[in-house]
C-alpha cells in the first residue's frame, strides 16, 4: 500500500516495486549518482509535482524514484555534474556573455543554486543579452516562475483555460515565487530591497503590504541546493488543496 505526505512542494508518495509507472514518468534508480538523485528529488518538489519513492518493504530500502519525464531529462543533462567547463568550447564573445551573466547573477543572488545560475546565464547569452542587469533579473524571475513553482503544472491541468485561469494560477503561486526569490538574495538583504524586487515584478499584493507594514521580513533558507552533493533543503510553503492532484 502506498503511503503519502500531502504538502505542495514536498509531496511524497511511497509505492511498492510492483507499481506500474504512469505515463509521463521515468524510473531513476537509487544507484544513480547522488547529484542526479538530488536533482530529481528537488526539481520534482520545486514544480509542485508528486515524488513517487519506490520502496522495497522486505529489504527496507529505497529502490529509486518515479519522476516526471521533464525532470528526468534535466537530470540527464547534468549527468556529469554541474560545472561551467562546457562553456570553454564556445567562441570568445559568447563566453564573455556567459561569464558576465553568471557573475552578475551571483553578485545579486549569491544563494542562487548552481543549476539555476548556469541555466539562466545560458538562456541570456543565447538570446543576445547585452549586459542590462534589469533584463537579467527578469530572466531570473521568469526562470523561478516556471522551474521553481507549480505554475506550469497547474496550467497543464487546464489546457483549454483562458486568460482568467492563467491570472488565477499566477496569483496562486505568488507567495511561493516571492519565497524562492527572497531565499536567493543575501541573508541580510534590507526589507526595502526585498520589497522593491517584488514590486519590480508585480509580486506585491494586499497581504504582503500588510506584512511589510507591520513587521520585518525574515530571510528564509535558500530554496535549492547550491551544490548538488550536500544535504537536501526544500521549503514547504503552500498546502496543496485536497482536490488538487
Amino acid at each position: 500500500m502506498a503511503s503519502t505526505t500531502k504538502n505542495e512542494y514536498n509531496d511524497l508518495i511511497r509505492i511498492p516495486p510492483s507499481t506500474h509507472p504512469s505515463p509521463g514518468r521515468t524510473f531513476i534508480e537509487a544507484a544513480a549518482p547522488t547529484h542526479i538523485m538530488q536533482i530529481c528529488r528537488e526539481h520534482t518538489f520545486a514544480q509542485g509535482r508528486i515524488l513517487y519513492e519506490v520502496y522495497d518493504a522486505d529489504d527496507a530500502r529505497v529502490l529509486g524514484y518515479l519522476v516526471p519525464n521533464t525532470v528526468s531529462r534535466l537530470a540527464t543533462t547534468y549527468k556529469h555534474g554541474i560545472n561551467l567547463a562546457s562553456w570553454n568550447k564556445v567562441d570568445l564573445d559568447q563566453l564573455l556573455k556567459l561569464r558576465l551573466a553568471h557573475w552578475e547573477l551571483m553578485q545579486k543572488f549569491p544563494r542562487l543554486p548552481d543549476i539555476a545560475a548556469k541555466a539562466i546565464s545560458e538562456k541570456a547569452a543565447a538570446q543576445g543579452w547585452k549586459g542590462d542587469k534589469n533584463v537579467l533579473e527578469t530572466k531570473l524571475v521568469d526562470y523561478a516562475l516556471h522551474e521553481w513553482t507549480s505554475y506550469d503544472f497547474r496550467l497543464e491541468q487546464a489546457p483549454n483555460a483562458g486568460p482568467s485561469k492563467t491570472k488565477e494560477v499566477a496569483e496562486h503561486v505568488k507567495p511561493r515565487l516571492r519565497e524562492v526569490l527572497r531565499s536567493w538574495l543575501p541573508l541580510h538583504t534590507a526589507q526595502r530591497d526585498v520589497f522593491l524586487l517584488y514590486r519590480r515584478h508585480e509580486l506585491v499584493d494586499a497581504e504582503l503590504q500588510e506584512v511589510i507594514g507591520g513587521s520585518k521580513l525574515d530571510m528564509p533558507p535558500s530554496i535549492g541546493l547550491q551544490n548538488y552533493g550536500g544535504s537536501e533543503t526544500v521549503a514547504n510553503i503552500t498546502l496543496r488543496p485536497d482536490d488538487f492532484h
